[in-house]
């Protein structure tokens, strides 16, 4: 049976200052401070950015602050717009052929006077006892 392990919360208040100031990760905070969860650290990170805990003053790491245009050489950020865009594009476009489809569909019930949309929580007839072709 596996022993449950309490940090005090000094320990725990500097390991997040560590982890989140960018000076180790995760994975190094565990081995330095003999951790022995895979999530402890950052269910810790996670509770705290919870609470915002104004005892802890801690600056934005430099991996989560944002790049320049001048600070991203290959391009990284053009790309990733441009596939934002593109996606956007899309979302756009299905959402007319969506509301096309309905419209569709709405205009063949009225005409037809069939319920083509299914109606959702509605059971499946069974088979009435007649033999189903595809079936061998």
């Amino acid at each position: 049976m596996r022993k449950n392990v309490y940090y005090s919360q000094e320990m725990k208040l500097k390991v997040i200052e560590e982890v989140i100031s960018g000076k180790i990760n995760m994975n190094q905070a565990n081995r330095k401070y003999n951790i022995k969860g895979k999530c402890t650290v950052s269910n810790w990170i996670s509770n705290f950015m919870s609470q915002n805990n104004p005892n802890v003053n801690i600056e934005q790491p430099d991996m989560v602050r944002r790049l320049s245009e001048d600070e991203d050489p290959k391009g990284e950020i053009a790309r990733l717009r441009e596939k934002v865009k593109q996606l956007e594009d899309q979302l756009e476009y299905e959402k007319l052929r969506s509301e096309a489809y309905e419209t569709m569909i709405r205009i063949a019930e009225k005409e037809f006077k069939l319920p083509i949309k299914k109606k959702f929580g509605a059971k499946q007839s069974r088979n009435s006892g007649k033999s189903d072709p595809n079936q061998g």
